[in-house]
């Protein structure tokens, strides 16, 4: 029982919003520099697109003015949530790198800055990731890369990306809670991937969700999951759903969260055929989050989910 909580809490935490549409214009540079600055690069240095990747030579050190490259995103005014950066680079010969993620206030004045580098950056392909809250109203804002010697920089994959984002509730259908497209018809669509199913393969197969796994991976339970704000006094809900597997195990889960997604009860079972998850709320909760999943090398199939 232990187990299965800790791997429910995992999943939760995880799901970060890995499906969010990227706020960088050009984070894969595949539109070539567009929507990048480089900014102090002498007529010596020299730039270029390599295999989707930013590709600078810097022929001189400059300590005392840095050469800089930045991209901007925008917010929306308003906007509420947390911001997902993330960026890969490597170096040669590079010397000490700054990398900084920033988040602006809405007069375009820089509130957070947070250094995931200040160092050597070395010459093997570095993820660099942080999850920052949106402190208040926000403009937007960067990603930053200073350099202060001269060698040579490459940067890929770059994103910025809205998590945590409180969505409107689906329209209720009659005779249930507000879940949608559980018989999966036609497609998955109003079901999100959860974070860290990075092996995980998704298809709608005769009208049935499909989730394929080749093998084991750090995260033993992958899967999709769909929150739903129940509307008036709801005391208790009953899931249900058909679901078999073939090497694999199939999991089917719901739990109670409070506003801020704090975990306030779950149920959970691991079916092969018919599953029947009643699950009385506690008090305070807000939102009902609903995952199917799959744990270890196989396939596994779902249809048929409701939620009443």
């Amino acid at each position: 029982m232990r187990t299965a909580l800790g791997i429910l809490l995992l999943l939760v935490a995880l799901a970060v919003g890995a499906d969010e549409p990227n706020l960088l214009p050009n984070g894969d540079f595949k539109k070539g520099e567009d929507g990048w600055v480089l900014f102090q690069l002498g007529g010596a240095d020299a730039r270029e697109i390599d295999k989707d990747a930013l590709h600078v030579a810097k022929a001189a050190d400059s300590k005392d003015r840095p050469a800089m490259i930045w991209t901007d995103y925008a917010l929306d005014p308003g906007q509420e949530g947390k911001l997902a950066f993330s960026i890969r680079a490597k170096g040669k010969k590079l010397g000490r790198t700054q990398i900084a993620f920033i988040v602006w206030d809405d007069a375009g004045n820089a509130v957070v800055e947070e250094k995931v580098l200040d160092d050597d950056l070395g010459a093997k392909w570095k993820t660099f990731e942080r999850t920052i809250g949106i402190p208040g109203p926000s403009k937007g804002g960067r990603i930053l890369v200073r350099l202060f010697e001269k060698g040579e920089l490459w940067l890929a994959d770059a994103g910025v990306r809205l998590v945590g984002v409180k969505a409107e509730p689906e329209p209720v259908p009659k005779g249930g809670l507000g879940l949608v497209n559980g018989g999966f018809d036609t497609s998955r669509q109003g079901w999100t991937t959860l974070s860290g199913s990075d092996d995980l393969e998704l298809s709608v197969d005769r009208k049935q969700l499909r989730l394929s796994r080749g093998g084991h991976r750090l995260y033993p339970e992958q899967g999709v999951e769909q929150v739903v704000v129940p509307k008036g006094k709801v005391k208790s809900v009953v899931l249900t759903c058909r679901a078999h597997a073939e090497g694999a195990t199939a999991c089917v889960a719901i739990l109670a969260e409070s506003a801020d997604g704090g975990l306030l009860g779950y149920a959970r079972q691991e079916p092969s055929g018919d599953a029947k998850l009643p699950l009385d709320l506690p008090a305070g909760t807000k939102r009902l989050r609903v995952v199917l999943a799959i744990r270890g090398p196989g396939d596994a199939w779902f249809d048929d989910v409701r939620l009443e």
